[in-house]
């Protein structure tokens, strides 16, 4: 029986396609086996120098990794795996645990996925829950990491992160699977984005960014995910317990780390986040002014050289 989901991903990949050829950037599609999950992923590998560590790139929640395509050619000519987090782009569905156990869960992807395709140490470029989970996976595989690029406040990584209401409503038992469910169309999906990063930020790029979006959220198994993603995460009250990293674990964080931050970030600014960011030792931070949680589409051309420069260096 033909899967009646297959025309919906096909548009999906097309589009994603466009915005990739867009960027003169070649690419192929994996697909890398969770064990400790029991589910699948999707990385797209985009050519590269293979002389060098990968750059693995992490999206953030109810995101895609077009987002970060933009970037990409600021990576230095870099292989880059860019990686669909479970119930998100065309990866498995997954239903996430509560707490720690989120980022626990998608360290243990990035840990699949660097097993699988890549010689670790490699590189990480993270945005949002991406940012989150990368710190996870550097407290937890002490080495595997030569430097750390964070996009945006690092979703809950950061203490003193205060959720959006809608999000902190998505985390309603039933209420976030119903509401997430319903259809929407390409435009509302587009304003709420918008919401999100910040007003007018896609603004001259790729229309076909935010269809990546919208039509991976159509996918069956984005709305029961999600759910159990923001569910894990949040409650009504905002962040759950134990789910920020505290400023004693960030302390030990000894890689090269790079943080770009909106100024006007919707989820933490980075004036509001000082404590943490200073509890990296030694971590670079470039504020983004007016710029909200998408700072490298706001400032491409800065932001483009600040990564490529910072990843262009000798490995730690």
């Amino acid at each position: 029986m033909p899967d009646p989901h297959s025309d919906l991903d096909a548009q999906l990949r097309a589009a994603e396609s466009r915005v990739y050829d867009a960027y003169a950037l070649s690419t192929r599609e994996l697909r890398v086996r969770v064990p400790s999950l029991d589910c699948g992923v999707r990385v797209v590998e985009v050519e590269g120098d293979d002389t060098r560590p990968p750059v693995v790139l992490l999206h953030g929640i109810s995101s895609v990794s077009a987002l970060a395509i933009p970037l990409m050619p600021g990576f230095g000519g870099r292989r880059v795996l860019a990686i669909d987090f479970p119930g998100h782009g065309l990866s498995d569905p997954f239903r996430f645990p509560k707490g720690a156990g989120v980022a626990d869960a998608l360290s243990a992807v990035v840990s699949a996925v660097v097993e699988e395709l890549a010689d670790a140490p490699v590189d990480l470029v993270a945005h949002s829950l991406g940012g989150q989970t990368a710190l996870t996976y550097v407290l937890a595989n002490p080495g595997a990491v030569n430097r750390l690029v964070l996009l945006g406040a690092p979703g809950a990584g950061f203490e003193g992160v205060h959720p959006v209401a809608a999000m902190r409503a998505f985390a309603i038992p039933g209420f976030g699977r119903f509401v997430l469910s319903l259809p929407t169309s390409l435009e509302a999906c587009a304003r709420n984005g918008e919401a999100m990063l910040g007003a007018g930020t896609l603004q001259g790029y790729p229309h076909e960014i935010e269809e990546v979006g919208w039509l991976a959220s159509r996918r069956p198994g984005f709305a029961p995910s999600l759910a159990s993603c923001f569910r894990g995460l949040l409650s009504l009250g905002g962040v759950r317990p134990g789910v920020a990293v505290t400023k004693d674990r960030l302390a030990t964080i000894t890689i090269p780390t790079l943080m770009i931050w909106g100024e006007r970030d919707v989820f933490l600014t980075p004036a509001v986040g000082r404590e943490s960011i200073a509890a990296i030792p030694g971590s670079q931070l470039i504020v983004v002014p007016d710029a909200g949680h998408a700072p490298w589409l706001n400032d491409l051309p800065g932001a483009s050289a600040a990564v490529s420069s910072f990843l262009g260096g000798a490995p730690a």
